[in-house]
């Protein structure tokens, strides 16, 4: 999946799921910033962020 498709699911799943960034960062042990960074497609989200991310937001269900 190109990183900008993946960042905007995430970005979209985050706020279905009523989650605000600042929370998903929280729970998944990373930056803001840097969450803000994937969902603009700027980052691809390393495997283990990615594995922290998924669980939390059901992205692929």
């Amino acid at each position: 999946m190109e990183g900008k498709r993946l960042g905007k699911r995430i970005n979209m799943v985050r706020k279905d799921r009523g989650f605000t960034a600042d929370r998903l960062s929280e729970l998944c042990n990373i930056n803001a910033t840097y969450l803000w960074q994937i969902e603009g497609g700027t980052k691809v989200p390393s495997l283990p962020v990615f594995i922290n991310i998924i669980p939390l937001q059901g992205i692929f269900s």
